[in-house]
């Protein structure tokens, strides 16, 4: 849009923008006429010269660009380009396939270190197992023989708590023996005093009897 100053229309001189700037450059050149700032400043009517400059010095390399984009590219050059694109592929073909077989062969030597330290890794494994195998056969062994220890032990125990009872029983029945073998020996004192005396009396009954049968009695 292009703003223009007229005595039906009057107002300040209009700041220029890019957009301002693009169409009056462009409506410049399809008028036959030379893009310049002083042109553009006078199509819009307005706007200070660094501004316009800046703006058309943008529009003009965009301008170029835009006529770049519009030429067609040689054909020998469109050859070369291919042909710089297919040595340019081959390069990098076999570039890729150096370094794809280097990453094999890197991938490789990794997947066998992995490999041998998985198998050391599970041989470790079943050695700790069989440990703990082990272990845990001499742990329930050990139980057991504990468990037997316990129950001496508390058997042990009991029979010390029946200690002190038994020693009263000993005690008591050693003293019984003691007055069953003062007795006896009072009774085996009794029997030898009570056979002296049969003796004597069987001593007297023999003389009694002796001089009741001699003759001199008789008559």
């Amino acid at each position: 849009m292009i703003i223009t100053v007229t005595k039906e229309n009057p107002m300040a001189r209009p700041l220029a923008t890019k957009e301002l700037v693009f169409d009056a450059a462009s409506s410049l050149v399809s008028d036959g006429t030379e893009p310049s700032i002083v042109n553009v400043q006078a199509k819009i009517g307005g706007g200070s010269y660094t501004t316009i400059k800046r703006y058309l010095d943008a529009w003009n390399v965009q301008r170029e660009i835009s006529a770049q984009e519009g030429l067609e590219t040689p054909s020998f050059v469109l050859e070369k380009s291919a042909e710089l694109g297919r040595q340019l592929w081959a390069m990098a073909w076999r570039d890729a396939n150096k370094q794809t077989q280097s990453v094999r062969d890197a991938a490789e030597g990794k997947v066998t270190t992995i490999a041998r330290d998985l198998e050391f890794a599970l041989s470790e494994i079943r050695r700790m197992e069989e440990l703990e195998e082990s272990q845990n056969q001499l742990l329930e062994r050990t139980n057991e023989q504990l468990s037997k220890v316990i129950e001496a032990l508390t058997d042990a125990q009991i029979k010390a708590s029946k200690v002190p009872d038994l020693e009263a029983r000993l005690a008591a029945a050693l003293a019984e023996v003691a007055t069953a073998r003062q007795a006896v020996t009072d009774k085996a004192v009794e029997i030898g005093r009570m056979t002296g005396e049969t003796e004597a009396l069987r001593k007297q009954l023999v003389d009694l009897t002796s001089a009741l049968v001699s003759p001199s009695n008789r008559a």
